[in-house]
């Protein structure tokens, strides 16, 4: 029996859908759930995608992006509501409030070790490089074709969630899918140049920005973004989605930090490292979690003593770990 058969029973059992995801769209959030409503369509279901946050300009080529909604109508109503790619109902931010959960069945479909096991039907599979990668095993379950538009969905959904594959999550199976994707329609150059070679002005003046300000304690880099900052280059925050990348490239860094101020008092902190250096735990400390090489969290307070805090549990952290290396 497929490993999917509670999930297709749901599929199969109901006829309206409600496809969501987490808060500040990613490429794998917004690339498995256009895919997943397109097969749900092909099945004849009726199906609402709904996130808090608009989809970011540079996934406007994924067809179906268009449709994607920031709120869900009032006096709407499903028979099931999917959470793809998401570790808790928290983390669809606003969505979760106006979900229409009364009667209603909760698929929880990720692959975030921190997932907390929500929902009436949970598919979590860390070993999964993304959610985009567990969509097509999903689709092949239900021997589905995999479309040319879906292969893009789901290509640039492995791609970003990869860092391009070289991230430690990116497997065997991430090349094996992807060569079955670009078989199947996905364009490796029009998707890499939808997302790494169609900057903005205000994109590049806020990179230069924030490299200008580049911190480094030890093993640890990181970058701050401001509102100011914002203002002063006239760009959005979403144009700053994988800056966190860069402070992990300076040589003799192990842990990589963005920190991104928000307009309602609080910071956003996205993590990154190497060295087997697991940030998810760092991460849940201060409230959030993702994978051990990748991770996040929302704090409440200003951005410098966050900072402060933040850089300062790390250094403990790294102090005990290479104190433990030399005892060995």
């Amino acid at each position: 029996m497929s490993e999917f058969a509670d999930i297709i029973r749901v599929i199969l059992a109901r006829e309206s859908f409600l496809v969501t995801s987490h808060t500040h769209p990613d490429g794998d959030s917004v690339g498995s759930q256009l895919a997943f409503a397109s097969v749900l369509r092909e099945l004849g279901k009726g199906v609402l995608v709904a996130n808090q946050d608009p989809i970011p300009d540079k996934y406007d080529f994924l067809k179906g992006s268009e449709n994607v909604v920031t709120r869900i109508p009032v006096g709407y109503v499903c028979d099931a509501v999917f959470v793809l790619d998401s570790a808790s109902l928290k983390r669809i931010g606003s969505i979760a409030d106006q979900l229409p959960l009364k009667d209603v069945m909760v698929v929880n479909i990720d692959h975030h070790i921190s997932n907390d096991g929500f929902g009436h039907v949970v598919f979590v599979k860390p070993q999964s490089s993304s959610t985009s990668e567990i969509i097509y095993d999903l689709i092949r379950a239900m021997d589905l074709e995999i479309t040319p538009e879906r292969a893009e969905h789901l290509y640039t959904g492995i791609v970003t969630d990869t860092g391009s594959f070289q991230h430690p999550n990116t497997t065997s199976d991430s090349f094996s899918i992807s060569a079955s994707l670009v078989k199947r329609g996905a364009d490796p150059a029009r998707v890499a140049g939808a997302l790494y070679s169609d900057n903005s002005v205000s994109r590049m003046r806020l990179l230069g920005l924030a490299l200008s300000h580049i911190d480094v304690i030890g093993e640890i880099c990181s970058l701050t973004l401001t509102r100011e900052m914002l203002d002063l280059c006239g760009a959005s925050m979403e144009e700053s989605e994988d800056f966190v990348d860069l402070p992990l490239s300076l040589r003799g860094v192990k842990i990589g930090l963005l920190f991104r101020e928000q307009v309602n008092g609080q910071v956003r902190i996205s993590f990154r490292s190497k060295d087997e250096i697991d940030v998810d735990e760092i991460a849940r400390h201060f409230g959030g979690g993702g994978h051990e090489a990748a991770s996040g969290c929302i704090v409440h307070g200003k951005v410098d003593e966050i900072k402060r805090v933040v850089v300062e549990e790390i250094s403990r952290r790294l102090d005990e770990r290479n104190a433990r290396r030399v005892s060995r």
